[in-house]
C-alpha cells in the first residue's frame, strides 16, 4: 500500500501541549487519517515545533491530483519538484505573502513537505 509523508514546521507554539493540541487541530481539518509520528521542537525558531504525519493512499487514486487536493486543503502555494529518474515527485510548501491557508489553524505553518512512499 501507498503511503503519504507530510513534514510541517509551524510556530507560535510555545510548549510541548500547544504543540500537540496543534497536530490535533490539524489532522482533524484533513479529509484522510493521518498519523502524528513525531513532534519535536524546531532548533532554528524558539516558538516552532516539526512534525511528522504519515497516512495511507487510498486505492486507485491518481497520485499528482491526490496530493494536490489534499495539500490546497492546508496552504498554497506548493512548488513541484519531480525527478525523472526516479520517476517520482515531492511538493514544498515556503510561506510567504502569497500564502494562502484554508483554515485558521494552519496560519502557523511555515514550511511542508509532502511526499508519496512506494
Amino acid at each position: 500500500m501507498l503511503k503519504v509523508a507530510l513534514s510541517i514546521e509551524a510556530r507560535d507554539l510555545n510548549n510541548d501541549e500547544d504543540a500537540k493540541q496543534f497536530a490535533e487541530g490539524f489532522m482533524e481539518c484533513l479529509e484522510i487519517n493521518y498519523r502524528c509520528l513525531s513532534i519535536e521542537p524546531y532548533e532554528k525558531f524558539y516558538d516552532s515545533y516539526k512534525f511528522e504525519f504519515e497516512a495511507d493512499l487510498p486505492d486507485g487514486v491518481d497520485l499528482l491530483t491526490f496530493s494536490a487536493q489534499q495539500t490546497a486543503r492546508i496552504v498554497s502555494p506548493w512548488l513541484l519538484y519531480y525527478s525523472n529518474e526516479k520517476q517520482t515527485f515531492e511538493l514544498v510548501f515556503i510561506k510567504s505573502h502569497n500564502t494562502q491557508r484554508a483554515f485558521l489553524v494552519f496560519g502557523r505553518v511555515l514550511w511542508g513537505h509532502w511526499r508519496i512512499i512506494f
